[in-house]
């Protein structure tokens, strides 16, 4: 039986189609959906939710007429953002993204975190409503928030309420892994209007119909793209290094370990969840510093990745090299923390060297969290899973995470492994 997982992600929208009894991807298709918004608010972050709609339902349809007997569609979507809608389950506002900050939201995530006990961080879906009740900017026609996702399923279902599925209620903040409900009373405490409070549905529940196909309520593209890697199970670790970066452990216990999300996965299990904010964004960084000095040099068409690799090898195994710490978007418990370069000496401030040591900071970014997480929660592996773009194109990199965390690494096959882990979402097991 054929099925469609959708993806939407913060840049691009990405299809799967998937055949349950042969267990085999039967194609992938991805865009590019350009959804972002000009905004005067320092730090606000903020989509097209119509756009990411219209690109999502376009791929659907391609591949519905292509395979006209898919027997259920799954979403995976990005997490933590909101939008507001009213009781017609019409967007009265913007999509507030996972990226979105406002002044004073990180004073307001440690208090709450330390008076509700559960994850509250800025970016997070009801500190963005918190943050817009203190400042009296939520839309006056709001009667109820939904993701991108949801907004998603209901344009397709014709649902006018948006529900949660448990791996994306956990995304808004304010949500008690342990009891599967928000905690209302801080919620109401905080000020967050009773009538924006979400509604939680249990797992694998249907949000409506398109065409006369199931549509499952959305899945957080975390857990989607964990379910859809081959090879994922109890205690190996999923490394995945895209805009930021993750590492995952799955656990059939409910652990708490500071510093550490833990966050429901499908089966009431749960994944350990180290995320590093700035990831595959500090790479990125020295690509733009070397981009910069190319573009002044008249070298603006060089391949500047290829070229960064290249000097990379070449400084492989300099001694006592640069270290840096690649926190460069801070941490979600102290976004206010700064990424350093030291150790700095003549000789070693090289090209090669400055790549060496972004690459080695973000291995060892993920490797502490991974530690953090395995003294905890016990497990141990032989293997680590990789993904994302980051890692399947950069052979430096996989090497040094092998290096790193003293583990062979995996690469599986697989193309969009968040659409194809909603799609396999879409069979109740």
């Amino acid at each position: 039986m054929k099925r469609i997982g959708i993806d939407i992600g913060t840049t691009s929208v990405s299809a799967a189609v998937w055949d349950d009894e042969t267990e085999q991807l039967i194609t992938a298709r991805t865009r590019e959906h350009r959804a972002g918004l000009p905004s005067e608010r320092n730090g606000e972050v903020i989509q097209d939710s119509e756009i990411i709609v219209r690109y999502a339902e376009e791929l659907l349809q391609e591949l519905i007429s292509l395979y006209p007997e898919v027997c259920g569609i799954g979403i995976s979507t990005q997490m933590h953002g909101i939008l507001y809608a009213d009781d017609n389950g019409q967007a009265v506002s913007p999509l507030y993204t996972w990226q979105n900050r406002q002044e004073g939201d990180e004073e307001a995530a440690r208090k709450w975190r330390k008076i509700s006990d559960t994850s509250v961080y800025p970016g997070y879906g009801l500190l963005t409503v918190l943050m817009h009740a203190q400042n009296d900017c939520i839309p006056a026609s709001a009667e109820q928030i939904s993701g991108i996702g949801e907004y998603f399923a209901m344009k397709l279902t014709g649902r006018k309420k948006a529900v949660f599925d448990p791996t994306m209620a956990a995304s808004l903040g304010f949500y008690d892994v342990r009891t599967g409900s928000f905690c209302k009373d801080a919620m109401r405490e905080a000020g967050i209007p009773e009538r924006l409070f979400p509604e939680v549905c249990p797992e694998h529940t249907v949000f409506g119909m398109y065409r006369g196909i199931p549509v499952m309520a959305p899945l957080g593209d975390n857990q989607a793209s964990f379910l859809g890697t081959p090879g994922t199970d109890l205690y190996i670790p999923l490394v995945n290094i895209g805009t930021g970066s993750q590492v995952s452990v799955l656990t059939d216990t409910c652990v708490r370990i500071p510093g550490i999300e833990t966050r429901p996965f499908p089966g009431n299990r749960y994944l350990l969840v180290g995320a590093a904010l700035a990831g595959g964004k500090a790479y990125a960084a020295v690509h733009d510093f070397f981009a910069s000095f190319a573009e002044a040099a008249g070298c603006a068409e060089t391949d500047i990745y290829a070229l960064m690799e290249k000097l990379g090898r070449e400084a492989e195994g300099q001694a006592d090299p640069m270290i840096m710490d690649t926190r460069l978007s801070g941490t979600r418990e102290d976004p206010a923390l700064t990424g350093s370069l030291k150790n700095i000496r003549i000789g070693n401030l090289t090209p090669g060297g400055l790549v060496q040591a972004v690459l080695r900071g973000m291995s060892e970014e993920l490797y502490t969290m991974y530690e953090t997480i395995q003294k905890s929660a016990g497990g141990d592996a032989e293997v680590i899973l990789t993904a994302g773009n980051a890692v399947t194109h950069n052979p430096l990199l996989q090497e040094i995470l092998r290096e790193t965390f003293g583990r062979e690494i995996r690469i599986p096959e697989v193309r969009e492994a968040a659409a194809v882990g909603a799609a396999m979402y879409t069979v109740n097991k």
